[in-house]
């Protein structure tokens, strides 16, 4: 399939587009080679040099088109009448903007400058030209690096030079030759400065001005061209890397090209027949890909390209051209050719596939004559705009490349008599379409258009009801009840509301009158009582209130109990809607006077509280009500006229409401309406905009905020618009009323046309796609079914089902093939697709998910997970479903998505899987990780390991490479700008760790290699992010701009201390003493070790070590004494110290790195071989090591410890070195071997070999580069030397980082251990260590994550075990909160420590060394948010994904209920885990069993970046608790939303987690473990345990041998949408054979069902069990089974009734005679007495005293249990009878509600009342 089909980034829109254009009447056909490449259209596909899968004979890539431009704004205006336009980034912030050369007559001329904010805003800025502008080009002519103009005027040329800011103050004007009208600007010299290149008219000559550099030009030199030059480029055409000059020459009908020598000579020309009559455009560029130039050129007749070479070979295409822009306008990496059509208002582009162009143009209109144009990326969307202006017009028109900002649509005016004023959009005459009625604003009668069917509101369809003068507002209802829509006007003069109730033809009787207030502004309809009959409102401006008048309800369609209700001044809008969740509508009025918004909550009874007034940006002139931000509540909108925007204010979710933010609405809005226009799910907005004649889109982001506004021309003074699908083609239309105009302006929405193929076995183009898939909750869905054998040709091939005609997999297989799948019952279904073992058919869905870089095409699959996580899909199966969909799904970007959490999991594990996998947030196939997130620049070097090996050794290593290298080295002696290697490298690798210090990029990227090697030897700009790299070419001014930058200068470090000599034990120190100081006396590393023994008390004592330190006063003596020949004078003898200051003072030392690793190389073998150590020096340490540690034929430590490491700033990681010495050596008055601490070795190890070691180090290159790299001065550098004992025998060692050093999120510990001596800063390539993340909170280690294991040891071994990892986390946590480091002008959150530790063979435990490490990257901006669980907020396990196809008993088994802990939680951003506890308790089994906690609850937090510059941040918490002794419940509860922030400023901060969160948008999953069973995983949903909100059902059955059963259920009909439930059972009353039972528990009532709740189940427990004649064991469980039909109405499933023991085994059965599926009327709810026991009304002695006997003397139970429930624990105990006592003889408390008064209860519990008890 060619890359063309599956481009991503396209509109489904622009294919229509493109489609429809080549249907359009007179257009005819495609030629039969319609993409030009010289094969006719059948050769082609035989060939299969082009496909066509979707078998319609003709080449896929005829058939997209990749643009679709829309017109988005009506008025970016410039001054005067242009004649030229270009794009570029005129103020240097990143975006493109517009600039014109205008010209008004022969007298005057100016540039207009429009500046563009980031997303197509424009704000204009005009500077003074000369007279008779004409042309216009773009660069920096004075090397400022801001872009300069250059017009073209007749008399002169003009520089206007650009200030940086986008500023033209100063200006240049250079006297040319009369008639010059072109110009254009290029370095033709090659001297890094534009020069111009002019063409005259009337001498017919080309002209060149050099630019000298100081703001001034050559004397130009003219060169003869064709005849009357018109257009000029100045481009390299013959690709020898010099610009060319290139004219079109307008009266001989050539193109003259003018060969450039080099040196900006144009010594030789070539004329270039065009065969036109009178070319006059010009452009130039690679069309047919053969890296040669082609020349296109346009005259009013055609345009023909002209292909390079000796441009013989030509193509024309029949146009009426005006200027032509050459640019990739699909986005395909060809260039396209756009240009104006002249004297229409149209732009064309012909689009380029693979080097050939379409047969036809692509045609757009523009509201102007089109002339001029340009092209570029005018929104930041990665896709290029094109501007365009004609010398007429001052208005610049855009066209919006994809726009997501608006859609597409059809415009027509209906004319009418009237001033429609106002409008209301509504089935009126109940026929299925939605007809219009509208209000005369200046008259007295409303107007009903009545709609055809086809979105036409046909003629003769009027008609005219009549009513109050002026009209100012309508809106309709159901007044009545009659199912019809009656209407409500607003007489604004008259003072009253007018009532017209419809016959049912839409025909208007008589009105009825209601008052208002004065001058009512607007009218709305509302349902405020739940009695299902609407009632009406009134915003009555002049008044300041609102009058509301309640429905009678009785059908009557009357009004009565006028209420007025005091808002905000001046109100003149109101929207009704239910603000609170509360199930009723609350009032919202827009008061334009006092600017704000006035919210009346709702009480219940249609009543309204008082007002609470919210400010509004603005002057608010209309409010509606939607859910914008899609998080389940209710938000506002206001339109704001005078302000010209939109105000949004977010729900919090309890019906109040944070600041508005205010969105641009391009014009001044006078009213709104909130619908979704591009079928995505969420709505949008429109707004009629009076004062400028238009309809304004704005589309909704999908997280709440908007696309800049795309402007739709109306008639004339649009006050209302309305929206509604009228063509019922299922997307919204709209119309506006133009007052003024007496005109309708119908818009229609042009989305394509519904399929109605019932399958597709091919999806080509986002058509195909459409066609088939449905909306959903992520973006698109389409469903597929594909044979797990696909060579099995025995099976149905890969097919995509029709979702819009069938739901469902099973219906679709059942209704097309009923052959192949006649009936299809849960089981049969499940093994056909669900099992492993007998699965024939994949099944599953692909989604069109909108993620950050463009439509992802996610494919997940069904497997039947409720029995065993091992049918979970494994790599292989996963690979093979994508390999078929990729054979047949040809829209890219294909990619797998974990459909469940246990999915999710595996999937992060596969390495290198083959195929992609999306993750929600940008997600790796192990191909990709980043260890230094940074941006360098430097000049790219592809290496194998042996050049790099040299140049490594040899000083060849500048920081000025970027290395790409095919292994991952230990370590790099120099600095470098980047690196990139083909191998992992493991996070705390030297290299790794000494790049992120350095702030350089540092990737592994598989295939490194061949993917740089390109750019290798080019100077590039490579940025490294966490989820990608990305690298370009960059010029030398921009990398060294770069460089000067981003140098370091840490400056001197402390100053080392001559004269200090004792040998200092580390319990030794003095802390008193200047920090400094004693760093410069005894290095950075000695002095961390001694303040860290100091910590090592009480019962950390046992990690003490013992140690001293030689100080720097023994270095400096050592380069002060020895000596060697002279670098600068060979025959000179130095002392070292000397030697070094030469070095430093030496140019070359400084330049050449080579020649400095080789004079460093000199001086440490010198140190090395010649240098002599101070005898007593020796015999010193010698002696102090048999104090300190007690032995001397031991091997002791000597590691470095100089006075510029170990720092915050500098840590100097692996740069120096260390070595072992025994002093036994030094003691033994000889100088013969063997070794008197390793018998095995034959030299002696002395004490002077291993100073000399360590301080010759000081001169390792790398040290040197580091330190010169940071800024650090060279002489000032001293080395101490840390004496410590050698680990003789270690089991494992390793690095620990008390967080994460490269995301100051994540301050989990990172343990990084290897076994035995292995290194793990700087391991063997290929050797990977081992990586745990441990969380610890005071100590104690909450959760240990074994991200990776060592390499070096069998899967399934751990280099540490659990204990271990605890013991290290109780130390570190010690340690890090102990040690002093001074943090400078850091934070905290900057800093973790590095801490080296080893496990000796017998299990000690030691810390080998500590230190500071600065983090590579900040603390990004952390808001917290809040997360407010109300009181009884709870979720109960229910009908999902995990229990569709198990048993009732597993069921019941797996029943749990949590209650969440009621209270505001914080949710801080700052970590990435953080312990939290949400959870109360959590009950599990079917008894309810109180399950314990196994350790703290985790709060895990993620964010998202959106495009508009917020943060989407994401929390998930999980909890494990025990079962038993062996198996685990994980807790998971997702909190995704609706957490946004704009930097540290939260924008949406709060979530309200109430019943009604829990209903819609919870995510709360878990997931069974076992200890001894790691492969044992079982997964549970949890839901609402109420579900308030949705209806009540009544299952009702009667067998035959005489049992009924009602079970009452809280449920809603499954839509396409929803898979699992809702559903929750909240009663069963079964009557077996006489014996009557009710069951109302959770624990006891069990649903089960298949996917889509079909094949449904319900068991009822009883408890005690029924001993039922004729069986012979009780009955315990009722089984009732729900009848099952498919699609055609074939019986799948029979109803049946089941009489089950306390095993589920069947003891008998019986038919159903009846069974139905009916809503419930909820009877009125029982009101009782808490505490009124025997129901005589009060609270006496009796009650607790009957309570007790029915709790233990097998007393009567209370005919209200709910009585007895004295605490209102939902339980009865002996509590509740001493509650009762306590209160009525010792003065406790009073019993909860209701308490002495009757009233219901509260809380919802299992206790339920049996009988009525005596209450009113």
């Amino acid at each position: 399939m060619r890359d063309s089909v599956g481009r991503t980034g396209r509109f489904f829109y622009s294919c229509c587009v493109w489609l429809a254009l080549l249907a359009a009447p007179g257009l005819g056909a495609f030629a039969e080679d319609c993409n030009r490449n010289g094969v006719e259209d059948d050769l082609d596909l035989a060939a299969e040099t082009s496909m066509d899968c979707d078998g319609d004979g003709v080449p896929d890539e005829c058939q997209l088109s990749p643009v679709a431009f829309t017109s988005r704004e009506i008025g970016i205006t410039v001054s005067r009448y242009p004649r030229a336009i270009a794009c570029a980034d005129i103020d240097s912030d990143g975006v493109l903007d517009i600039i014109t050369a205008n010209k008004d007559g022969d007298t005057r001329s100016m540039v207009s400058v429009l500046k563009n904010n980031g997303s197509g805003i424009f704000e204009r800025a005009d500077f003074d030209d000369a007279v008779r502008a004409s042309d216009l080009d773009v660069a920096d002519f004075d090397g400022d690096e801001a872009k300069d103009l250059l017009t073209a005027n007749y008399y002169t040329i003009e520089i206007l030079w650009n200030d940086g800011a986008g500023s033209f103050e100063e200006r240049l004007s250079v006297p040319v030759e009369r008639g010059t009208r072109h110009a254009a600007a290029g370095d033709l010299n090659g001297d890094g400065l534009s020069d111009i290149v002019t063409t005259n008219d009337r001498s017919n000559r080309a002209w060149v001005f050099i630019n000298t550099g100081d703001r001034s030009f050559s004397d130009p030199v003219p060169y003869s061209v064709g005849s009357v030059p018109s257009v000029v480029r100045v481009i390299d055409i013959d690709n020898d890397g010099d610009l060319d000059v290139c004219t079109v020459n307008v009266g001989s009908g050539t193109i003259t090209i003018l060969d450039n020598d080099g040196s900006g000579g144009l010594g030789s020309s070539t004329t270039v027949a065009t065969g036109l009559e009178s070319p006059a455009h010009l452009a130039v560029a690679d069309f047919d890909l053969d890296e040669s130039a082609d020349l296109a050129v346009a005259s009013e007749e055609n345009i023909v390209i002209l292909y390079g070479g000796d441009f013989t070979e030509r193509q024309v295409f029949e146009a009426n051209a005006g200027e032509l822009v050459v640019a990739d306008l699909d986005g395909d990496g060809d260039t396209d050719l756009g240009y104006s059509i002249l004297g229409n208002r149209r732009v064309a582009v012909l689009l380029n596939v693979s080097g050939n162009f379409f047969s036809r143009p692509v045609e757009f209109a523009v509201d102007i004559e089109a002339g001029l144009l340009a092209a570029g990326d005018l929104d930041d969307d990665n896709d290029l705009d094109l501007v365009t202006a004609y010398e007429r017009h001052t208005r610049v028109p855009i066209l919006w490349n994809n726009d997501q900002s608006g859609i597409t649509v059809e415009s027509r005016t209906i004319g009418m008599g009237p001033a429609p004023h106002a409008m209301v959009m509504e089935d009126l005459n109940g026929d299925g379409y939605l007809d219009i009625a509208t209000g005369d604003g200046l008259g007295s009668s409303i107007t009903i258009f009545l709609n055809d069917g086809a979105g036409n509101l046909r003629p003769g369809g009027t008609r005219t009801v009549a009513a109050g003068d002026y009209l100012n507002s309508i809106d309709g209802g159901d007044f009545d009840g009659d199912g019809d829509i009656d209407l409500v006007t607003g007489a604004i003069q008259d003072r009253r509301m007018q009532v017209f109730l419809n016959n049912g033809q839409a025909r208007y009787g008589s009105r009825s009158l209601y008052t208002t207030g004065v001058r009512p502004f607007m009218v709305e309809v509302g349902e405020l009582t739940g009695d299902e009959f609407p009632e009406i409102a009134s915003a009555n401006e002049t008044a300041g209130t609102i009058t509301v008048y309640l429905n009678s309800g009785n059908g009557d369609g009357r009004f009565g109990g006028r209420r007025d209700y005091r808002v905000g001044r001046l109100p003149v809008a109101v929207a009704m809607g239910d603000l609170d969740g509360d199930g009723d509508e609350d009032v919202i009025s827009a008061n334009r006077g006092s600017r704000n918004l006035s919210v009346l909550m709702n009480e219940g009874d249609g009543s309204l509280g008082a007002a609470v007034n919210y400010t509004v940006d603005g002057t608010p002139w209309y409010v509606v009500t939607a859910d914008f931000d899609a998080d389940g509540d209710v938000d506002l909108a206001t339109a704001n006229q005078p302000n010209r925007t939109v105000g949004i204010f977010y729900n919090r979710g309890d019906g109040t409401f944070g600041e508005g933010v205010t969105f641009d609405s391009a014009h001044g809005p006078y009213s709104m309406v909130a619908f979704d226009l591009n079928i995505d799910g969420i709505p949008d907005i429109l707004t009629a905009n009076q004062s400028a004649d238009s309809v304004s889109a704005l589309i909704n982001r999908g997280d709440g905020t908007f696309n800049p506004a795309v402007t739709y021309n109306a008639g004339n003074a649009p006050r209302f618009v309305q929206a509604g699908d009228l063509d019922l083609d299922g997307d919204v239309d709209f119309v506006a009323a133009d007052h003024d105009g007496r005109t309708l302006t119908l818009f229609r929405n042009q989305a394509p046309v519904e399929s109605r193929d019932t399958h597709r076995e091919v999806i080509c183009t986002e058509i195909d796609y459409y066609d088939m898939s449905t909306p959903s909750r992520r973006g698109r869905d389409l469903k597929f079914v594909l044979p797990s054998d696909p060579s099995d040709e025995s099976r149905l091939p890969p097919l995509f089902q029709n979702g819009r005609l069938f739901d469902l997999h099973q219906d679709f297989l059942t209704a097309v093939f009923p052959d192949r799948f006649p009936l299809l019952g849960p089981v049969e279904y499940n093994r056909l697709v669900g099992l492993r073992e007998t699965r024939q058919y994949y099944i599953g869905s692909v989604t069109r998910i909108a993620s950050p870089r463009g439509p992802v095409y996610g494919f997940s699959v069904f497997t039947d997970i409720s029995e065993s996580a091992s049918q979970m899909l494994t790599i292989e199966e996963v690979r093979e479903i994508y390999q078929t969909l990729r054979s047949v799904f040809g829209l890219e970007v294909l990619a797998y998505v974990p459909g469940t959490i246990a999915a999710r999991e595996a999937a992060v594990g596969w390495e290198d899987p083959g195929f992609p996998i999306y993750l929600d947030v940008e997600g790796s196939s192990g191909s990709y990780e980043s260890y230094t997130e940074a941006v360098g620049y430097g000049t790219v070097r592809v290496l194998t390991e042996q050049a790099f090996e040299e140049a490594n050794d040899n000083g060849g290593l500048s920081f000025r490479d970027i290395l790409i290298l095919p292994h991952a080295p230990r370590d790099i002696e120099g600095v470098v700008a980047g690196v990139i290697t083909g191998m992992l490298q493991g996070p705390l690798s030297h290299l790794a760790i000494r790049t992120a210090r350095r702030g350089s990029p540092n990737a592994f990227v598989e295939g490194a290699g061949s993917a740089f090697t390109p750019l290798d030897g080019i100077l590039v700009r490579l940025e490294v992010s966490g989820s990608e790299y990305d690298v370009r070419p960059a010029s030398f001014q921009e990398a060294e701009k770069f460089w000067e930058a981003n140098q370091i200068r840490l400056g001197a470090p402390p100053a080392p201390d001559a004269e200090f000599g004792s040998l200092t034990r580390l319990s030794e120190f003095d802390f008193t003493a200047d920090a400094a100081a004693l760093v410069g006396r005894y290095g950075g590393k000695g002095v961390n070790m001694a303040r860290l023994q100091s910590l090592m008390t009480g019962e950390f004592e046992q990690y003490h070590e013992v140690g001293f330190v030689v100080p720097t006063r023994y270095y400096l003596e050592f380069t002060r004494n020895n000596r060697l020949f002279s670098a600068v004078e060979p025959l000179r003898i130095v002392t070292y110290e000397e030697y070094i200051e030469e070095l430093l003072g030496t140019d070359r030392f400084r330049s050449d790195s080579e020649y400095r690793f080789e004079m460093l190389d000199r001086l440490r073998d010198h140190m090395d071989d010649n240098s002599t150590v101070d005898a007593e020096l020796v015999r010193s340490v010698a002696e102090r090591i048999g104090e300190v540690f007690g032995e001397t034929a031991d091997r002791v430590r000597f590691r470095s410890s100089s006075n510029v490491e170990d720092a915050l700033e500098f840590n100097g990681a692996g740069l120096y070195d260390s070595t072992s010495a025994c002093a036994a050596d030094d003691l033994d008055n000889d100088n013969d071997g063997p070794s008197r601490c390793d018998p095995e070795n034959d030299n002696e190890r002395g004490v002077a070999r291993a100073l000399r070691k360590v301080w010759q180090s000081v001169w390792n290159f790398r040290a040197f580069e580091e330190r010169e790299y940071f800024g650090i001065p060279q002489q000032d550098v001293a080395m101490g030397i840390l004496v410590s004992r050698a680990y003789a025998d270690e089991r494992a060692n390793g690095v620990i980082f008390t967080g994460n050093p490269s995301n100051p999120l994540d301050d989990r510990y990172l343990v990084t251990s290897q076994v035995g001596d292995s290194s793990v800063v700087s391991p063997e390539p290929g050797v990977l260590a081992a990586r745990d993340l441990l969380v610890v909170d005071q100590g104690q280690v909450l959760e240990i994550n074994r991200a990776s294991s060592s390499s070096l040891l069998p899967d399934g071994q751990n280099v540490l075990s659990e204990a271990e990892l605890r013991e290290l986390g109780n130390l570190i946590w010690h340690i890090e909160s102990e040690l002093p480091i001074d943090l400078g002008e850091h934070d905290a959150s900057e800093v973790v420590f590095d801490i080296e530790y080893k496990i000796e063979s017998n299990g000690d435990l030691a810390v080998k060394q500590v230190r500071p490490f600065l983090r590579n990257a900040q603390l990004p901006p952390s808001p917290s948010f809040s997360l407010q669980i109300a009181a009884n907020t709870g979720a109960c396990v229910g009908f999902g994904n995990s229990s569709i196809q198990r048993g009732a008993l597993q069921v019941l088994e797996l029943k749990s209920k949590v209650r969440l802990r009621q209270g505001e939680h914080i949710l801080p951003s700052s970590s990435l885990i953080t312990p939290m506890e949400l959870i109360d308790e959590v009950r599990f089994g079917p008894e309810g069993r109180l399950l314990q906690p196994v350790g703290p609850g985790m709060l895990r937090a993620s964010r998202i970046e959106n495009t508009n510059g917020t943060t989407r941040h994401r929390f998930l918490f999980d909890q494990v608790f025990a079962i038993d002794d062996e198996l685990r419940l994980k807790l998971r509860l997702f909190l995704l939303e609706p957490f946004t922030a704009r930097g540290p400023d939260a924008v949406r901060e709060v979530l309200v987690f109430n019943e009604l969160y829990v209903e819609d948008t919870m995510t709360l999953q878990g997931e069974i473990t076992s200890v001894a069973d790691p492969d044992l995983r079982r997964f549970i949903d949890y839901s609402s345990c109420r579900y308030d909100s949705l209806d009540l059902w009544e299952v009702s059955s009667q067998l035959e041998d005489g049992t009924t059963v009602s079970i009452l259920e809280k449920y809603r009909p499954p839509s396409e949408n929803d898979e699992f439930g809702p559903i929750r059972l909240r009663s069963a009353d079964l009557n077996i054979r006489g014996q009557r039972k009710r069951v109302t528990s959770y624990w006891k009532l069990v649903y089960s069902a298949s996917r889509h709740n079909t094949f449904v189940r319900h068991w009822v427990v009883l408890d005690p069990p029924v001993e039922v004649e004729g069986f012979d064991r009780a009955v315990a469980v009722f089984e009732l089974v729900a009848p099952q039909l498919n699609s055609q109405g074939a019986v799948l499933q029979e109803p049946l009734g089941r009489y089950l023991d306390s095993d589920f085994e069947e003891i008998g059965r019986s038919d159903v005679a009846a069974y139905s599926l009916e809503l419930f009327t909820d009877p009125l709810p029982i009101l009782f007495q808490r505490g009124d026991v025997d129901l005589d009304g009060s609270l006496s002695i009796t009650d607790p005293i009957n309570l007790l006997i029915f709790l233990f003397a097998e007393g009567e139970a209370p005919g209200c249990l709910d009585t007895g429930d004295a605490d209102d624990s939902g339980d009865l105990n002996i509590t509740d009878a001493v509650n009762s006592l306590g209160y009525l003889f010792r003065g406790g408390a009073p019993l909860p509600a209701p308490f002495l008064e009757c009233g219901v209860d509260p809380t919802e519990d299992e206790l339920d009342c049996e009988s009525e008890p005596v209450c009113p």
